[in-house]
């Protein structure tokens, strides 16, 4: 239990919607990095690396290797390719930005692609699952469950705020940096009441350990897939990892990966997304405003994406005040029932 803190359902103004990134006292816990840097990932990203510059070159890639952590799955992409062939179809990526608890923008999305596609097919999600939104709960859980659909893969990547979420469960004294960021929004999720002291207890540690396995990267061979962003001069298994889920792009940098394009959320734009020579940014505020961009990739083809569609939802102040309609009505009928006199009944 975290004494001192109240949970609150408060939107942050507009203004306030950028993340707050750091705590200075605890910078060196901000991104656990153990889960992504191992060296099988090291290993992996330093193979992709090696494949791009080859392919560059005019030459194959010799290796052909599996790798436990989902940072590098070439092998599967090329497999999904050979299959896509013979079946004369075309092999796609979706990619999915910052739902922050909009469990109804998930479903709708996952919804669509099945709707649209045929396996094989990929499913990206950026990150930033939890916070602000009503629903973060529901999304993590369906996450964690799968797709449960022959010939779809779901990668998950964690973004800033599963890494606020679990350093805040896991390692921190107090819950002031998640609070800030929209962590009151998850933790009624889990079944906290506004005006409760924020306890963290709440949170079942199956999900903790499911976030904290969380890869950072996805890369295929045409695409790197982050939350935020990453360095272009920077090899792949030398990233810095509070980068790679914290980065804010500026708005004239066009930058993508060696031969790779890159596609990432993190930086939110309601009238996105934003399209870049080497980069994608499907952020559009989704949880805020409830248009959610997905983005088709061809997974033989380089560059951005050949399609964006949308799905829409209520904008987030009419769900939050249609939740408090129920809830006072709920109260009051409690309050009445409670009033009644023994034996009457109506």
């Amino acid at each position: 239990m975290a004494t001192g803190y109240v949970v609150s359902r408060e939107i942050p103004s507009l203004r306030a919607h950028c993340d707050i990134r750091h705590r200075p006292q605890f910078r060196d816990a901000l991104i656990h990095r153990d889960c992504w840097l191992g060296a099988v990932a090291r290993t992996a990203l330093r193979k992709a690396e090696r494949v791009t510059r080859d392919e560059a070159g005019g030459s194959r890639p010799t290796w052909r290797n599996s790798f436990h952590v989902p940072v590098v799955v070439e092998q599967q992409v090329e497999a999904d390719d050979r299959v896509a062939k013979e079946q004369k179809t075309m092999s796609k990526t979706y990619a999915i930005a910052d739902l922050h608890g909009r469990f109804d923008l998930l479903e709708m999305a996952l919804a669509c692609i099945v709707e649209r596609d045929e396996p094989p097919a990929t499913v990206v999600m950026l990150g930033d699952y939890v916070d602000r939104g009503p629903d973060s709960r529901k999304i993590v859980e369906r996450l964690m469950a799968g797709l449960g659909r022959d010939g779809w893969r779901l990668i998950c990547l964690k973004g800033n705020h599963e890494d606020i979420m679990w350093q805040t469960c896991r390692r921190l004294p107090d819950v002031d940096w998640w609070l800030t960021n929209g962590g009151g929004a998850t933790l009624i999720s889990y079944g906290q009441q506004v005006g409760d002291q924020a306890d963290v207890a709440v949170v079942p540690a199956a999900h903790l350990d499911w976030i904290e396995r969380l890869p950072l990267m996805y890369v295929d061979r045409c695409r790197v897939f982050v939350h935020a962003g990453i360095d272009p001069n920077c090899p792949l298994d030398e990233q810095d990892a509070e980068d790679v889920v914290w980065k804010i792009y500026p708005d004239d940098d066009d930058s993508g990966h060696l031969q790779r394009h890159v596609v990432h959320g993190h930086h939110q734009h309601p009238h996105g997304p934003i399209f870049k020579k080497n980069r994608t940014n499907l952020d559009t505020l989704a949880w805020y405003t409830g248009r959610l961009a997905i983005g088709v990739f061809d997974d033989a083809a380089p560059g951005g994406p050949i399609e964006v569609f949308e799905v829409h939802g209520e904008p987030i102040e009419k769900i939050l005040s249609s939740r408090r309609s129920m809830s006072s009505s709920c109260n009051k009928r409690r309050a009445d029932e409670v009033k009644q006199p023994r034996g009457f009944t109506r």
